[in-house]
């Protein structure tokens, strides 16, 4: 698939149709099996096919190397926004078990969402040329601001 402006911001829409859809929470019932299944298997799952459906062939490695570096920036600074203001507002209201079989429960839904979204943004970033870059950075920015902002 050649590189497309189109299908990256069509992705994105998916992205936030999806997202705003799950956060709505229309079903109550099924609102646990959405944060520990739904959730982290469609963001992985639409890793794998951005993996599959955009080639690495198109991504230069002077540029792969910027973007991991803007990515792994972006990561860090959402992980420590958050915990940040987990000292302001929620560190004493800790719902969350703190079993190891808790830990790992909240890796899954947290960790796994991460990488994949984070690899998401990787790839449609290197999916559009570079007179669209910055417009899409922005773009998938904004989304993920939108999705993470919880009322």
């Amino acid at each position: 698939m050649q590189k497309s402006i189109k299908f990256t911001i069509s992705i994105i829409l998916f992205m936030l149709i999806y997202g705003l859809v799950g956060a709505t929470k229309l079903i109550i019932d099924i609102n646990v099996i959405y944060l520990y299944v739904i959730n982290p298997i469609v963001w992985i799952a639409l890793a794998f096919s951005l993996k599959l459906f955009i080639p690495q062939m198109y991504e230069k490695k002077k540029l792969k190397k910027d973007i991991m570096t803007y990515i792994l920036i972006a990561g860090l600074s959402y992980i420590i926004i958050n915990i940040i203001s987990g000292f302001f507002v929620t560190f004493g209201k800790n719902p969350y078990s703190t079993t190891i079989k808790g830990y790992i429960i909240n890796f899954w839904i947290t960790l796994s969402v991460i990488i994949a979204k984070e690899y998401i943004r990787y790839k449609l970033i290197n999916n559009v040329y570079d007179k669209n870059k910055a417009f899409i950075a922005f773009l998938i920015g904004i989304v993920y601001v939108i999705l993470d902002f919880q009322i």
